[in-house]
C-alpha cells in the first residue's frame, strides 16, 4: 500500500472541507496551511507538487489548530493530537 496517495487526499479533503465552511478561495488555505498558494490546486490536478511528510505533518498541524470549533474533523481522515508534554527534568546533583 502506497501512503503518498492517502496523504494528499487527507490534505487535499481538509483543504477543501476548510475552503468552504470558512467561504474562502482554495489558495488562500494554501498560503496560509502550506506557504504555497497553488499548492492544492496543484494537488488537485495531480501535477507535480514538493510533498514530504514534514510538510504533511506541519499542514496537519495547522488544520488542526485552525479547524472551526462548529465544524466536525473528517471521521476518515487521521487527526493529530498535540504532543504530551514531555516530563520535567531536574538539572543538576540530586542532594542525599
Amino acid at each position: 500500500m502506497d501512503l503518498e496517495p492517502i496523504l494528499r487526499a487527507n490534505l487535499l479533503r481538509l483543504a477543501r472541507l476548510y475552503s468552504e465552511v470558512q467561504d474562502v478561495k482554495l489558495s488562500t488555505v494554501s498560503r496560509f496551511s502550506h506557504g504555497d498558494p497553488p499548492f492544492y490546486d496543484n494537488l488537485a490536478k495531480g501535477k507535480p507538487v514538493g510533498f514530504t511528510v514534514r510538510k504533511y505533518d506541519q499542514a496537519m498541524r495547522w488544520f488542526r489548530a485552525n479547524w472551526p470549533a462548529e465544524t466536525p474533523w473528517p471521521a476518515d481522515v487521521w487527526e493529530p493530537k498535540p504532543p504530551a508534554a514531555a516530563p520535567r527534568r531536574r538539572l543538576g546533583r540530586r542532594k542525599p
